[in-house]
């Protein structure tokens, strides 16, 4: 009834419909798959923020109770009197008479009491910890401002401001409203901070200890790339101004060492980094450096990760050569930032 040539055509069509078809059929699988994955996810950040909602619940009814370690008022003059008669004291404040144990009341206190670690974190024992510290310097601040201020007049009076009128002006600012704006700002950006933190490692995964100190579980030194760049975005998003000055009151410490290091080794090099942006290293080296010299670092990061393994120059890596030629930065700095990026912790 149909010729050859038709049928040959029905089947054709039939077999570009069957194509079709399961062409249809497997991209409703993937879109599929794809739902199912994007809900997962939904799931697991629904708890997690079921999680820090309870967290948030807790430190806000936690708030107002003052610390132990400020429930007893210290005398200075009673203490200079003691240290002059021989009292023992604390062996860890420092300031209080030792009861017994060579601790105070307070302290003993302290170390019987309850810990208050709410976040169940099994990585603190175990593989590599990065500490983060931001140290803030009031007296580098005043200094600050007023370099600022007299930036701004001389920009805009050229030449009209006469050194006394000058230094009138400077002495009748209004410090504490400036310094309340200031802090309220630093509070921002440690929240800002914060954020990125847990963007990075997760909620789970850091511990804040303070309002400027931060401990988490680290792998690679990736990580802690990303993290130094994101702190110094922060830095320019929040005070621009500041963290150009040569001597801006901000500094990062940043130690990454074995789970099994002892603390008080790396507070003695966070809790008051030499230099604005100072990193320790897992193979003991350091990288200390500015702010303006860590954005090259950070901008020419990739680069280095190729740093003298013999391929053609790029302009990011003459770039690099003419700052170290011109003693800008450090090659020890150049190598020591190429070795955090290729660093990894040993499974």
């Amino acid at each position: 009834l149909t010729s050859e040539k038709t049928r040959e055509a029905n089947r054709e069509q039939y077999r570009l419909t069957l194509e079709r078809k399961k062409g249809i059929q497997n991209r409703i699988e993937v879109a599929r798959k794809e739902l199912e994955r994007i809900e997962s996810t939904l799931a697991r950040i629904q708890v997690e923020m079921v999680w820090v909602a309870e967290q948030l619940k807790h430190e806000q009814a936690s708030k107002n109770q003052a610390p132990l370690w400020k429930q007893v008022e210290f005398d200075e003059a009673e203490f200079a009197r003691s240290r002059k008669a021989g009292v023992k004291v604390c062996a860890v404040c420092g300031v209080r008479e030792a009861t017994e144990d060579s601790l105070c009341s307070v302290c003993k206190a302290i170390r019987e009491a309850d810990s208050d670690l709410r976040i169940p974190a099994p990585w603190l024992s175990e593989g590599y910890l990065l500490w983060l510290y931001c140290y803030f310097e009031p007296r580098l601040w005043h200094p600050a401002i007023l370099t600022l201020f007299s930036n701004y007049m001389d920009k805009s009076n050229p030449g009209d401001w006469e050194v006394s009128h000058r230094f009138k002006v400077k002495t009748t600012l209004r410090w504490p409203v400036l310094l309340r704006d200031f802090v309220e700002d630093y509070l921002d950006f440690l929240r800002g901070l914060e954020l990125e933190i847990c963007r990075l490692v997760g909620a789970r995964n850091r511990i804040r200890l303070g309002d400027d100190l931060w401990v988490m579980p680290i792998k690679r030194g990736t990580k802690a790339a990303v993290l130094i760049r994101s702190y110094v975005s922060l830095l320019e998003e929040y005070f621009p101004a500041l963290a150009s000055l040569p001597d801006a009151p901000f500094f990062l410490g940043i130690y990454i060492a074995p789970a099994s290091h002892p603390f008080s080794q790396v507070w003695r090099y966070i809790r008051r980094p030499p230099r604005p942006i100072s990193i320790r290293l897992p193979n003991r080296e350091n990288i200390e450096t500015t702010i303006s010299l860590m954005k090259e670092l950070i901008r020419y990061g990739e680069i280095l990760i190729g740093y003298r393994k013999g391929r053609r120059p790029s302009l990011e890596q003459v770039r690099i050569e003419e700052l170290v030629s011109r003693n800008v930065i450090k090659r020890q700095d150049v190598r020591n930032f190429q070795a955090l990026i290729e660093w990894h912790a040993e499974s």
